[in-house]
This record gives C-alpha cells, sequence and structure tokens, in this order.
C-alpha cells in the first residue's frame, strides 16, 4: 500500500511492569511498575487501568483531549477485547476493537494510516496492550519464551506477569 498522504506521529506514551523495566529497554518506558495488578484486584482491571493510564499519558504530551481524536484502534488478549474497551470507555472515543493478538500492534498502525491517508479521519490513537498474565506455560507466549522462560523454570512458574501497553497518537501529515 502506497499511502498518498501519509500520516505522522503526534505523540507515544508505553508503560511497562517489572519484568519489562528490568529488561534491556527498560531505560525506553515512559513508566513502569513494579506491581504486577497495577494498583487493581485483578488482572483483567490491570489491562483495563494500564489502557487508560497509557492513552492519557499520550493525550498529556501533546496537549490534546479525547474529544480531539476521531477513532481509537486497540486489542489485547482477552476474549472481546474486554481489558481495552473497558479500560478506553470514558474517553467517549469510537472504538475498534482489533483481535490480532500479537499481531495488533502491526495491524493497528496499517489501519490507522490508511484510514488518516484516506481522509476518514483527522486524528487517532492506536493502542495495543500485552498483559498475559494468566496462568500459562511460558512456552505459549512469544515474549515470556523469549525473555523470560528461563527465570521461569528456575523459579518453579507457570505463568508470571508480563505487561506492556503502548499509545501512539496520529495526525495528518497537512495537519
Amino acid at each position: 500500500i502506497a499511502l498518498a498522504h501519509p500520516p505522522s506521529v503526534i505523540s507515544f506514551a508505553n508503560i511497562g511492569g517489572r519484568f519489562e523495566g528490568e529488561g534491556p529497554l527498560g531505560g525506553y518506558f515512559d513508566e513502569t511498575n513494579d506491581d504486577s495488578f497495577f494498583g487493581e484486584k485483578t488482572w483483567e482491571k490491570a489491562e483495563s487501568a494500564m489502557q487508560k493510564k497509557v492513552l492519557q499519558r499520550a493525550l498529556d504530551q501533546a496537549g490534546l483531549k479525547p474529544k480531539d481524536l476521531d477513532y481509537i484502534f486497540a486489542g489485547d488478549l482477552l476474549n472481546q477485547c474486554i481489558g481495552s474497551s473497558f479500560g478506553l470507555r470514558d474517553f467517549g472515543i469510537p472504538f475498534y476493537g482489533l483481535y490480532g493478538a500479537c499481531s495488533t500492534m502491526g495491524e493497528s498502525l496499517s489501519l490507522a494510516a490508511m484510514m488518516i491517508d484516506g481522509g476518514f479521519a483527522h486524528r487517532l490513537v492506536k493502542a495495543r496492550l500485552c498483559h498475559p498474565a494468566h496462568p500459562r506455560p511460558a512456552e505459549d507466549l512469544h515474549i515470556r519464551a523469549f525473555r523470560f522462560q528461563d527465570h521461569f523454570r528456575r523459579n518453579g512458574q507457570a505463568g508470571g506477569h508480563i505487561g506492556i501497553v503502548t499509545a501512539v497518537l496520529f495526525n495528518h501529515a497537512d495537519s
């Protein structure tokens, strides 16, 4: 796809959990949190809190309000995009739930770019959440397998908390 008027990134924010903060990219996160549940009682609520927090941070950095955005493209690893939809609903921005699992980042970037380039939106946000805290074998999720497989084996754990959420605000290039 060749975009006639490629959008520009006007702001971005990312939040990670404790493991991300300790990893090789730890210094690149806007915020990390030692609490696996980000102050919530369940990991589902933690996902919603993370989405809300990262979008607000990206908006603040751009000096924008929720009403300045046309759409949100977001997804997570929960059924029906529960973490994203509940975390972002109070912003009042039309929401497109994406179900690409690990490909949601690329999917949302391309859809956002095409919406803006096609003139269907002026500003929008793409958000991606990866917070697989449910108990699954480390090898099931590529993030765990890549960075924490040995950690989980050494500690006899089948799961653990890994959390990354990213929001990127796009603007029409002519704006």
